[in-house]
């Protein structure tokens, strides 16, 4: 009985204590909510730098290579967020460097969908070319010639061939468009070199290049998919590769309807931005020499069969223009796309390959790639 009476005396003596302390604890809360309102100079000039300091610290996290504390299936957004991947992937790279030649691809999503995996190619590469080479895709869905830039920029020190895949679509980016380079997004870099090829253009620059915005960005990007997807903030996903492996494929008319949408669409811009994104391809040829690396061009996968190879004459002049710097750097321009036989039925639309294509183009990827790789340095590759 003393200890049940001891327990509820003690338990009322402590009841003043706990109001007590939950009346300071709504006192502080009033009190920093009040803070926010205040009109004082003193007080917004305080929570000013308070915001800097935070932004500031994010911004040091983010250079310090923070994202590779945490496994990829928690960074990534949604499970085909092809820019998170590059950027989770050159934050790894960064933190460790390859220790083997590595030949990095750069280009869209027909760029990503044209192979099987990184590891079946660098293997066929590799017996090309006489010694271990891994591959590393930083290719994603729509990527700019600038945004390529920007990560050959960030790649890390070491022998390695860069691949840039060339498309209409990829000469149909604006200065515009690549302005959010300079302000983290997709990827959370700096390039001196985007922002010396901008300033020459007529667009609006922030007057210093900050990651921050493209990360605040992309935390409420990771909220919104996850929400949308139904899948926990916490939940690890896995990210694929792959926005397809074997179809359905898309029915002949609409396959036609894309073609004709999209041909349409880069008519347009090509000729309104072609001179400006040519600039940016010669500018990642010099940053990429100038750095060591050896540069190769190839045509991304073009499903010639719904409305004939020429894209009514953008790919005819895309290829001109990009031999001509080809030529003036010694850069090697590959034919895969020559070379294989593609059918339709290889196309599960009009730039994306299915399997039985991925099977038809990888060996010969490989081989040329090897090729490059070998020439470049003096040797000879296996034929």
């Amino acid at each position: 009985m003393s200890g049940g009476r001891a327990g509820v005396g003690a338990a009322r003596s402590a009841a003043p204590g706990r109001r007590a302390s939950s009346g300071r604890a709504t006192l502080r809360r009033t009190s920093f909510r009040r803070g926010f309102r205040s009109r004082s100079p003193l007080v917004l000039v305080a929570a000013l730098g308070l915001a800097a300091l935070t932004l500031l610290g994010l911004e040091l996290l983010v250079g310090a290579g923070v994202i590779t504390k945490v496994p990829e299936g928690h960074f990534v957004r949604h499970r085909h967020d092809d820019n998170g991947h590059v950027t989770y992937v050159l934050a790894n790279l960064r933190a460790a460097p390859p220790a083997t030649p590595t030949v990095y691809l750069t280009g869209g999503s027909a760029t990503m969908e044209c192979f099987l995996s990184e590891e079946s190619l660098g293997t066929a590469v590799s017996r090309r070319a006489g010694e271990v080479t891994g591959v590393v895709s930083l290719a994603a869905h729509s990527q700019s010639f600038a945004e390529s830039l920007a990560l050959v920029e960030n790649l890390p020190e070491g022998e390695a061939l860069i691949a840039v895949g060339l498309a209409p679509m990829r000469f149909t980016n604006g200065p515009g468009d690549d302005a959010g380079l300079l302000k983290g997004e997709p990827f959370f870099l700096r390039s001196a070199r985007v922002r010396r090829l901008l300033e020459t253009e007529a667009v609006s620059l922030a007057p210093v290049d900050l990651v921050f915005p493209g990360v605040l960005r992309f935390i409420a990007g990771y909220v919104r998919e996850r929400r949308t997807d139904r899948i926990s903030l916490l939940a690890e996903i896995e990210y694929q590769k792959h926005y397809t492996i074997d179809g359905p494929l898309r029915t002949a008319a609409q396959k036609r309807e894309m073609a004709e949408s999209d041909m349409a669409a880069d008519n347009a811009t090509y000729a309104a931005y072609a001179d400006y994104n040519f600039a940016v391809l010669e500018e990642l040829v010099r940053l990429a020499h100038d750095r060591g690396f050896v540069v190769a061009f190839f045509d991304q996968p073009l499903n010639e069969h719904v409305l004939g190879p020429g894209w009514d004459g953008v790919v005819p002049s895309y290829q001109r223009r990009a031999r001509e710097i080809a030529r003036g750097y010694g850069v090697a321009y590959l034919d895969v796309a020559q070379r294989v036989e593609l059918e339709d039925a290889d196309y599960l639309d009009v730039y994306h390959l299915v399997v039985d294509g991925r099977l038809k183009w990888e060996p010969e990827f490989a081989r040329q790639l090897a090729e490059a790789w070998v020439d470049a340095k003096g040797g000879v590759a296996e034929r």
